[in-house]
């Protein structure tokens, strides 16, 4: 194979640590937005377009994203996160277009983040994690 830096691929699985990385942040920057600032605006959508519970879904929704954007970073249970993810970013696709546009991204966003987990779940949790490959 041609390859102009053929010694990096005994590196692999820190690209795939860092994509793991970085669908954990993301999730919990969603998850602390969900929670905190946007929690209002969140609410107030929902309220007006009749949706029951309307004040427990952010809070819940916001601590499933914490909860699985911290998992994701110490790399526990990577797997079950990342199609909890999957769920989270199709869940948000549904959310924005249904009550209206709450966060600042768009669909293609959410799009790219849920290949970006599809192949976190194929690949693996990389190294430093507690779910290393046996």
């Amino acid at each position: 194979m041609l390859s102009i830096f053929p010694e990096l691929f005994a590196l692999e699985f820190i690209g795939v640590t860092l994509v793991r990385l970085t669908v954990g942040v993301v999730l919990l920057y969603i998850g602390l937005m969900t929670t905190g600032i946007k929690k209002t605006a969140y609410s107030n959508s929902m309220k007006v377009k009749n949706y029951p519970l309307y004040n427990f879904i952010p809070i819940i929704f916001g601590i499933v994203e914490i909860i699985t954007g911290v998992f994701l970073i110490a790399g526990f249970l990577t797997q079950l996160m990342t199609i909890i993810g999957i769920y989270i970013f199709v869940n948000l696709i549904f959310i924005e277009k249904h009550v209206g546009r709450v966060f600042d991204y768009s669909n293609l966003f959410y799009f790219v983040m849920i290949l970006i987990s599809i192949s976190v779940l194929f690949l693996g949790p990389g190294i430093f994690s507690f779910d290393l490959p046996l």
